[in-house]
């Protein structure tokens, strides 16, 4: 990603981003400033597909290795927000890693609905590392959770 001074930010491993971030957030403190204003630098961003059907709306995400109960979906009038944790899975012994890739560590996304949602109908399912939330079109008949 090229921000807008045209530096690229480049993705880094969880426990670089991690020190970065106790680092500013100790600097912010210190200026009595809300850490949480950035907060979005820290968190990785997963990929997500988004389509329409007749019915619903439906938006996948792709998230390999996050267990379900590290989720958190927030879902507004016309906007989903996916929030969670990848947690690290290492064995108790001292590991020396020769290349380190995956990215572990917070992640949020949110996504914008392009149209109405009928909240008390929306519904997700995890299959395969892939987060599936279908938001069903208000005043549609469409498939509904119980029908499944």
């Amino acid at each position: 990603m090229i921000r807008g001074d045209g530096v690229r930010r480049i993705k880094l491993v969880y426990r670089v981003r991690k020190a970065e971030a106790e680092v500013k957030n100790r600097g912010l403190q210190s200026l009595n400033r809300r850490p949480s204003l950035y907060q979005h630098l820290d968190f990785s961003e997963p990929a997500v597909d988004v389509f329409e059907r007749d019915s619903e709306f439906v938006v996948e995400i792709e998230l390999p290795g996050v267990n379900e109960k590290d989720i958190r979906l927030l879902l507004y009038a016309n906007r989903l927000e996916i929030r969670g944790v990848k947690k690290e899975r290492l064995p108790g012994e001292k590991l020396s890693f020769l290349r380190m890739e995956r990215e572990f560590g917070p992640f949020q996304k949110e996504v914008v609905i392009p149209g109405d949602i009928d909240r008390n109908r929306a519904y997700a399912s995890m299959e395969n590392g892939v987060l599936t939330v279908v938001l069903a079109k208000p005043g549609v008949k469409g498939r509904t959770a119980s029908s499944e």
